[in-house]
């Protein structure tokens, strides 16, 4: 932390600008890095610049004691590179280092949601100089290429099919050093198969979150969502409503209406850790139906409905932010016990509508499908995208199971 902070306060930020955004394979890709190098510190080997894709992905170990452990780590299946001489720039008091490469055709896109089991491109860049060497690095968007329309779009090209990603936007993800240049790299077949998901990485023999629960017996499988996966951040966000909500009360001298605006805000932080802290859900398949079952304060209507009529396990992005978490959904056809649904989903949408929410934010294109076919919300928070494929996939194989008596 020292170090990349010594780092920060000598080099600053490296601005790239790409002279073909987005890249796209099989083409070439040109661009300068605007670096914090100083122009009386060129170095005198250059700067080296790297492309580099890599294949990103989930592993999960046990240590001696028995607790599992996720890390997250990557394959590098192409790179080239080349050791370029800086320019100076902004009045010649830094360096700047143009580059060109030309990309293969034959390698795949970035994915565009920011997941952790994806493919990703990056351009690094690294210099000796006096003191702390200068060191970056940039994810860029890379595309299909354009004169192949049958190889499949970036987004969600390493996604699980189940997954709804709003977002487009992919920024780098922790993970262990890349392997090393001379690391093998698969041949064409081997890559394409990399798009896919990879069920090794995410093998499971229970649910790794604090929390949750399955109890899977012979002609029973119950899911459970405690409230205490949450209690960390409820406990947060209550002490910050409850902080908001007191202070508005001494600003009603002063000016009333913040005052008002600020303990309303605050009482509804309050209520909302209040509501997260009791928060239990249960999801039941049994004697041919999938119950889902709400204890505490404000939470929805309990749903019940045969087994038959789920449709599919939806796992969707919550949140266009870079920590977006994962909402688990049941997608239904339409029976009689579900045709309230839909009308739930309209009224919602012409709430957030009126409160002037636009129709691409990802609560009202979560409303719009619900819409159209019945969504039964059975849990949000989810942060890590392996565990809630994982937990999709043993609804649905219990569903199936459940179906088939």
């Amino acid at each position: 932390v020292v170090f990349e902070y010594l780092r920060m306060q000598k080099f600053g930020n490296t601005l790239l600008t790409l002279e073909t955004m987005p890249g796209r394979l099989g083409e070439r890709l040109s661009g300068v890095l605007e670096t914090g190098v100083a122009a009386d510190e060129a170095p005198e080997e250059g700067f080296v610049v790297r492309v580099s894709c890599y294949r990103q992905y989930v592993r999960y170990t046990r240590d001696s004691d028995g607790d599992r452990k996720k890390k997250v780590e990557r394959d590098l299946l192409w790179r080239d590179e080349d050791r370029l001489t800086g320019q100076a720039y902004g009045g010649g008091a830094h360096l700047s280092v143009p580059f060109t490469f030309d990309l293969p055709y034959d390698m795949p896109p970035s994915t565009a949601a920011k997941v952790e089991t994806r493919k990703l491109w990056e351009i690094a860049v690294d210099a000796d100089v006096p003191g702390i060497d200068f060191s970056d690095t940039i994810e860029i968007p890379v595309f299909p290429p354009e004169d192949d329309p049958g190889r499949p779009p970036a987004p969600g090209s390493s996604n699980s099919a189940r997954t709804a990603a709003p977002s487009t936007e992919s920024t780098p993800a922790e993970g262990d050093g890349a392997p090393s240049v001379d690391s093998p790299v698969p041949d064409a077949a081997e890559q394409i198969d990399a798009s896919r998901p990879i069920e090794d990485d995410w093998d499971f023999d229970e649910p790794i979150t604090d929390g949750i629960r399955i109890d899977d017996r012979p002609g029973s499988f119950e899911l459970h969502f405690g409230s205490s996966r949450n209690r960390g951040q409820s406990l947060i966000l209550g002490a910050i409503g409850l902080a908001m909500a007191v202070g508005g009360l001494f600003l009603f001298g002063a000016s009333f209406l913040f005052a008002i605006i600020m303990v309303g805000l605050g009482g509804l932080m309050v209520y909302g850790s209040i509501q997260q802290l009791t928060n239990d859900t249960v999801l039941r398949i049994q004697n041919g139906q999938i119950d889902v079952m709400h204890d505490g304060m404000g939470m929805p209507d309990d749903v019940s409905f045969p087994v038959e009529a789920l449709d599919r396990v939806l796992v969707r992005v919550d949140g266009q932010s870079e920590n977006a978490s994962y909402g688990l959904f049941l997608v239904a056809k339409e029976t009689a016990s579900l045709s309230d649904l839909k009308d739930k989903a309209k009224k919602a949408d012409d709430v957030l509508s009126n409160l002037g929410v636009q129709g691409d934010n990802p609560a009202r294109q979560q409303m719009a499908d619900g819409m159209e076919q019945p969504h039964i919300r059975v849990a949000g928070n989810l942060t890590d995208k392996a565990e809630a494929d994982w937990l999709a996939d043993q609804i649905e194989e219990a569903a199936t199971r459940e179906a088939s008596f």
